[in-house]
């Protein structure tokens, strides 16, 4: 006996029919008998019977299912026996072939309808095609009708369900990600299955803001940009009080009421299946001030907190003509980073936006008058059109992807990275297998990856445009992908993005560690030519967020992450990428804080080490020299000198003057910060360590930067840096900015007698490499990368 499952077919009664095929040649004439049938049935299966004869070697299918046939009577006839199952209810067609040699020789049809006098199950959840957020469903329903309930059983999936004593049912049935289809059915009545499809998708919109990148406005308003990803194409968005409907993957631009002072703005992102985004965003409306220039600037220098001059800069409202010539001519070439930074953000919200977009314009032909200082003023510019996500000043920032002047064309890359618009791929792209600059080109490709990802999602996409560039030959243009590409491992907890480059072979492997809070992309375009003769692995470390210290620098795990990095590193040497020979460190920014940290700690891992810093010695002993002078008033008394004469005895007593209006102060040694040991621009302190007390609090110099070294590691100190391991220090010479008031002020002597302390102590190689800026910090990456290849393969 065998069974065959048929699908519905078309109404009609029940039909016997034989066709008879006479067939040349010996031997019965090929014939089917199927038994008489009722035109109707409430069961859910039907029994099937009959008898064939035909050639040997003949077979009886029905649908797909090969029918056994029993053994040949003296007249040729061989009996057949089946059931065909009655999935749903209303007419089914049966069809048996007979056939020998893949040819039909005979086919019997018959129509059955299959009558449900009993629906037998109601639900009411889920309804058809329900969208589900959790790995579950809750199912309720009731069974309906003269159903025996002792006799029967409700089944789910083949899989029994409890009925209460009045015929209802509730549940939660597990799902996995994706479509599935729940059958339910009640076994033993003449009941219909009944059918529901369901989808679970647990994963919540990506949303990206592109606009406020910070938490300071003087608008009443506040404006957002964002762009959110789903499966679904109609999301739901919710703005404190403000709710809107999404297109995925469409820009959305809006505007919602700020209060005065501090307060939280919560933004929501739903998709139909009820997955949520959600960020609470802190929001700061500085009341702005009509201000007068001088004064203003006067305010500004006699403020001595890096962050009370941020408040001061995004106060100005650039709608007020006063405050706007202020941004553009002097908060824009501010020679601190995070100051510059402000004003461009500060200029971003200026409700003229036509009028900003011609501002480049009418700076750039003045540019070849004096490009030190015009130049990166008007980069400036164009990022504040950036940071102003508009997709209106696209056209402009496009027009300077092919200006003279490199920083321009820079700086219009960075500003068209903040704004994914499709129609700046292709002029980038294009720009981009022109361009000569390795800095402007690694704007253009950061910029091209960026955009892409937006509209492309997969890697092979992001590199389509870099294949125009593949005929260049040029070793720094990414042609294809490493065999290692943000690979994300896990070390003592800690999770490192790991990428991988370059040829294995005997050269010493080089392991670059990129400043903190930046990406491999800032460091990666300068070391491509290393890439052609020896491995280089970019360890991306993690930032404050991801170590639980909420961006709180000073706190910062410096000691946990660098063990952590050296479990990493015993990793990736059992796996082969790391030879037993050891590697080569580079460190810039904080990367060079964890390189110093790990090399004193396994010299035999680490066989060189790397410290680069951008700037140079004589600006951060200005910063460092008037802090001090500013903190405490005490610059006729303050012996600096004395103190700088100490630094190859840490634990001599302190000049007189540390002790003076009660401080009891020791300055016990200079701190170093990253590679360059007096580096206010990268780093958190430079110049004396002044601590109230050997346990207590230490003071802050100018700009807020806290000490770190030799208050929070007592065991690791300036003069052990590159004790056990041959190390090169790179620092750059003044950033263009530097104001020439500063270069007067700086206490030669005090830095002369440091620098000889520096060098008669410490067993450092240091080179000096011109044009360098804050960021990015290379600008002649041939001679940066000779050094740092000569370096690497001495005996």
């Amino acid at each position: 006996m065998s069974g065959a499952k048929l699908g519905a077919g078309a109404l009609g009664v029940a039909l016997l029919g034989v066709a008879i095929v006479v067939l040349s040649g010996g031997g019965p004439a090929p014939e089917l008998v199927l038994a008489p049938l009722p035109t109707e049935t409430h069961e859910p299966a039907v029994a099937l019977s009959g008898r064939a004869r035909g050639p040997e070697g003949m077979t009886l299918t029905i649908g797909d299912e090969l029918l056994r046939l029993g053994p040949a009577d003296p007249e040729g006839w061989r009996p057949y026996e089946t059931r065909a199952t009655l999935t749903e209810a209303g007419a089914h067609e049966l069809v048996l072939t007979l056939s020998a040699d893949g040819e039909t020789l005979k086919q019997a049809r018959a129509t059955i309808t299959r009558i449900v006098d009993v629906l037998g199950i109601e639900l009411e959840t889920p309804a058809e095609g329900a969208l589900l957020s959790e790995a579950h469903v809750e199912i309720r329903g009731r069974v309906v009708g003269p159903v025996d309930l002792a006799r029967s059983r409700l089944l789910l999936n083949d899989e029994r369900i409890e009925v209460g004593s009045d015929g209802s049912f509730a549940l939660q049935h597990p799902v996995r990600p994706g479509a599935q289809t729940l059958h339910f059915r009640l076994q033993g009545q003449q009941s219909a299955e009944l059918v529901r499809t369901v989808h679970y998708d647990a994963t919540a919109p990506h949303v990206e803001i592109y606009r406020p990148t910070d938490k300071f406005t003087v608008r009443p308003t506040l404006k957002f940009v964002l762009r959110a990803w789903d499966e679904s194409p109609k999301l739901q968005l919710k703005l404190g009080e403000l709710e809107a409907e999404l297109e995925a993957g469409a820009l959305w631009t809006g505007e919602v009421p700020v209060p005065e002072g501090e307060s939280d703005l919560t933004l929501s992102v739903t998709d139909p299946a009820g997955n949520t985004f959600t960020r609470t965003l802190e929001v700061e409306r500085v009341a702005p001030q009509a201000i007068d220039s001088k004064a203003f600037l006067e305010a500004f220098e006699n403020e001595s907190s890096s962050s009370g001059r941020t408040r001061m800069i995004r106060a100005l409202d650039p709608d007020d003509e006063v405050a706007r010539l202020t941004l553009i001519a002097r908060c824009l070439t501010s020679l601190d980073w995070n100051h510059s930074q402000s004003a461009v953000l500060a200029l971003s919200t200026w409700t003229d936006q036509a009028t900003l977009r011609t501002l480049p314009g009418k700076n750039a032909p003045n540019v070849a008058k004096n490009p030190a200082l015009l130049g990166p003023l008007v980069e400036r510019v164009l990022l504040a059109l950036g940071t102003a996500a508009d997709p209106e000043n696209v056209p402009v920032l496009v027009s300077f992807l092919r200006n003279e002047h490199w920083q321009l064309r820079r700086g219009a890359a960075a500003a068209l990275e903040r704004i994914p618009d499709a129609r700046a791929l292709q002029p980038l792209a294009s720009a981009f297998v022109q361009e000569t600059h390795p800095l402007v080109k690694a704007a253009f490709q950061r910029a091209l990856e960026r955009i892409s990802r937006h509209y492309e999602p997969s890697p092979q996409a992001w590199a389509s445009w870099a294949s125009a560039s593949a005929h260049l030959g040029d070793p720094r243009a990414p042609t294809n992908f490493p065999d290692l590409t943000d690979k994300r491992l896990l070390a003592k907890g800690m999770e490192f993005y790991v990428t991988a480059r370059g040829v294995k072979g005997d050269k010493l492997p080089l392991v670059v560690l990129p400043d903190m809070g930046l990406d491999v992309s800032t460091i990666a375009p300068y070391l491509r030519a290393l890439e052609e003769e020896r491995r280089v692995i970019y360890l991306q470390i993690p930032f404050p967020r991801e170590t639980k210290f909420n961006n709180d620098f000073v706190s910062y795990p410096f000691r946990k992450v660098a063990e952590a990095m050296g479990a990493l590193l015993k990793q990736l040497q059992a796996q082969g990428e790391v030879p037993a020979t050891g590697v080569g460190l580079l460190g810039a920014g904080h990367g060079g804080w964890l390189a110093a940290m790990y090399a004193n700690a396994d010299p035999v891992m680490v066989q060189r080490q790397i410290l680069v810093a951008a700037s140079p010695s004589s600006q951060a002993w200005f910063y460092a020299v008037r802090g001090l002078r500013e903190q405490w008033k005490t610059s006729r008394d303050m012996d600096l000198l004395g103190a700088g004469s100490r630094l190859s005895d840490p634990g001599s007593k302190p000049p007189v003057a540390f002790n003076q209006g009660g401080l009891n102060a020791v300055c016990k040694w200079f701190s170093v910060q990253f590679a360059n040991p007096r580096d206010p621009e990268i780093a958190h302190v430079v110049g004396p360590l002044v601590e109230k007390d050997l346990e207590g609090t230490t003071y802050r110099v100018y700009r807020g930067w806290q000490p770190l070294v030799g208050y929070k590691w007592r065991d690791f100190n300036l003069l052990k840096v590159g004790e056990n391991t041959r190390t090169l220090l790179i620092e750059g010479e003044l950033d263009p900015f530097f104001d020439e008031v500063a270069r007067e002020t700086i206490d030669a002597e005090l830095r002369e007698a440091t620098d000889a302390t520096f060098k008669k102590r410490l067993p450092w190689v240091v080179e000096l490499l011109p044009g360098c800026s804050r960021f990015p910090w290379v600008e002649q990456p041939e001679l940066f990368v000779g050094t740092v290849e000569a370096f690497l393969d001495q005996e």
